[in-house]
């Protein structure tokens, strides 16, 4: 087997385990009847997101299966790099699971606020606010290490900037819905990170 293939298969299998977790969330989210509100902004936002989504996924599946179409786009990457991107998408994928886990069923889509919805502020949310938006950040850097292409690097940046500006939007949503308690939680918690101190 040549490295390209061990490196493709890898992004192969790191793409599949995170769409498996990721689709069986929604399916699990689109069985509550809870009413969902989302502002103009927040469905823009949700629609590019889904677009640049749709079309990363299409673009990281032609790398795997037919990678000679993006050979105009390959960057000159030492192998050891490309093992960094395997060992990141294997750290995103505990990590994407385990915020899905501590939502539950309050896990929504971003920018929306569920009528009945209660603050999340265990598991990996006593931490960090937006962890599935870190486990984004963590993708991109690893879909472009695995893959060494420029291509799939900026449509995957553009969707990771897409989500992280609807942050401030979100975090004004549940300023709103959970008023002081989220302000507190913001005090205590890291947006992306969690707080040195």
């Amino acid at each position: 087997m040549n490295r390209d293939l061990i490196f493709r298969t890898s992004l192969a299998v790191i793409v599949a385990l995170l769409l498996g977790i990721r689709i069986y969330y929604i399916k699990h989210m689109s069985e509550s009847h809870n009413k969902v509100t989302a502002n103009s902004r927040g469905r823009v936002i949700k629609f590019l997101a889904w677009t640049l989504g749709i079309v990363g996924d299409l673009t990281v599946a032609i790398y795997i299966f037919a990678p000679k179409w993006l050979d105009f786009a390959t960057l000159p990457f030492p192998d050891g790099l490309r093992w960094t991107g395997v060992g990141l998408g294997l750290i995103s994928i505990p990590l994407f699971l385990w915020a899905h886990h501590s939502l539950g069923k309050e896990f929504n889509y971003p920018g929306a606020i569920k009528e009945e919805q209660t603050l999340v502020i265990t598991g990996l949310y006593q931490w960090v606010r937006h962890p599935i938006y870190t486990s984004y950040f963590i993708w991109t850097l690893a879909f472009l290490l695995i893959s060494t292409n420029g291509l799939i690097a900026i449509i995957w940046l553009m969707l990771s900037l897409a989500i992280a500006s609807n942050v401030g939007l979100e975090e004004s949503a549940l300023i709103e819905k959970f008023g002081e308690a989220y302000r507190d939680y913001m005090g205590r918690s890291g947006r992306f990170l969690p707080r040195l101190r």
